[in-house]
């Protein structure tokens, strides 16, 4: 292999992997749609709860599974019908609605927003820690996509089944009984 090809196969998968973690849009956020040389195009819209907004000439726009660059992509698409190469710049001015919540047996259960990437041992620590009364080795996280996993507290204080410590995403839930 050529000593010049392996940096660039490096930057090839690196941004690969970059992709996949892109912000992905959810209920709650602030978003600014702008399209340039329209200013009456320029609107800073919260997305619903059911993952919606409401845009002129494109009417009601689901966010579910977008990424501000893909949203961006989509909404380009659609005003392209109206003008021609529309030049829209899709933006997230807040991330109110990237948050986790943590229940139960813990010092402060509740909803917490995550302005950066934050694993289950980070989230139980936010939360306080787990009280006398915790069990332990029977907390749950209930994935945003439905999944169920059990997860042991008193294995991860002992270096084991870090493998389980998962980063979260927007709308997690750990359950501490």
């Amino acid at each position: 292999m050529s000593k010049h090809l392996f940096p660039f196969l490096l930057l090839i998968f690196s941004t690969a992997s970059f992709a996949e973690e892109q912000y992905k849009i959810n209920p709650g956020d602030i978003i600014e749609i702008s399209v340039w040389g329209e200013e009456d195009m320029q609107r800073g819209v919260r997305i619903l709860p059911d993952g919606t907004f409401s845009y002129p000439l494109v009417g009601i726009v689901d966010t579910t599974n977008h990424t501000p660059s893909s949203l961006q992509d989509a909404m380009t698409e659609k005003l392209s019908e109206f003008f021609a190469a529309p030049e829209v710049l899709v933006s997230v001015n807040s991330t109110d609605g990237n948050v986790f919540y943590v229940l139960g047996n813990v010092a402060s259960p509740g909803m917490y927003p995550m302005q950066f990437k934050v694993n289950i041992i980070q989230a139980l620590a936010k939360a306080g820690g787990l009280t006398t009364y915790a069990d332990e080795d029977a907390i749950k996280l209930i994935q945003s996509n439905g999944t169920i996993t059990t997860l042991s507290y008193a294995a991860f204080k002992k270096g084991n089944e870090l493998d389980k410590n998962l980063n979260l995403h927007s709308g997690d839930v750990i359950i501490v009984p």
